[in-house]
C-alpha cells in the first residue's frame, strides 16, 4: 500500500494546492455533497 502511494505521488508531480482544491476540477454541487454525510456524522458521533 505505501509503495502504491509513493509511486502515485511521484508520477503526477503536483503542488498542495492541486491536492486540497483536487486541481480545480470539483464542481460546488460535489463538494457539497461530500460536506452534507461528513456533518451528520459529526452531529450523530
Amino acid at each position: 500500500m505505501i509503495a502504491l502511494g509513493i509511486y502515485a505521488s511521484r508520477k503526477n508531480e503536483k503542488t498542495r494546492r492541486d491536492y486540497f482544491l483536487a486541481g480545480d476540477k470539483m464542481s460546488w454541487w460535489m463538494i457539497g455533497g461530500a460536506s452534507l454525510p461528513q456533518t451528520s456524522a459529526a452531529i450523530t458521533w
